[in-house]
């Protein structure tokens, strides 16, 4: 008898015991295939989302081979993305609330005309340009043009203090100027709008 022909309890020859042992073989090493595809599948959306989220890793490798994952964790992602954002509304708040405190005081022509007779120390600022200025103005204003506060200013109102009396002919440069002077560090300026409002005497 051939060795081929041998049987075993099942019934099975030699032949057919080899060919379903490599059938089951192949179905093994199929199997394995797939773990290890989905194996680094996972691994790569982990290293996608660990690198998003800001955690870096290191393999720590022995003489044998890698031995351990070392993972290093910081705050990132979405946590980053919103402590972002929250940072992002405080400094907005912030600087709402620093540019309302800003904003010149607006008075009018009479309080102007009150505190210029009430003998407290100010500055008369006619923020018109020259030739306006000198078809008239109100007496002893000083005139700079509203398009020169950034550059003359300092030049011009050495005193970042003192009280700033801001005018012009109708309110809208004057309006521009008072936050220039502003910006530019000066305390107490205020705004009394236009000559075109101003009740009593002008000077040329």
């Amino acid at each position: 008898m051939r060795k081929s022909d041998i049987r075993d309890d099942n019934g099975n020859t030699l032949y057919e015991q080899k060919r379903k042992a490599k059938s089951l073989i192949r179905m093994v090493l199929v199997c394995v295939l797939v773990v290890l595809l989905v194996g680094a599948i996972l691994l790569g959306i982990f290293i996608q989302k660990w690198k998003t989220d800001g955690v870096s890793f290191a393999i720590i490798g022995g003489a044998d081979g890698p031995t351990s994952i070392f993972l290093a964790g910081k705050l990132g992602g979405s946590d980053a993305k919103e402590q972002s954002e929250e940072e992002a509304e405080v400094q907005t708040k912030e600087q709402m609330e620093e540019q309302a405190e800003m904003k010149a005081e607006v008075i009018t022509t009479k309080q102007a005309k009150e505190i210029m007779n009430s003998g407290e120390e100010c500055v008369i600022l006619d923020v018109r340009e020259a030739d306006e200025y000198a078809e008239g103005h109100i007496e002893g204003a000083i005139q700079l043009s509203y398009t020169e506060i950034e550059t003359r200013a300092e030049q011009v109102l050495a005193d970042k203090d003192k009280l700033i009396l801001v005018y012009c002919r109708s309110g809208r440069r004057s309006a521009i100027a008072a936050q220039a002077l502003l910006e530019l560090g000066y305390s107490n300026v205020k705004d009394f709008g236009g000559i075109i409002d101003w009740p009593y005497e002008t000077v040329k």
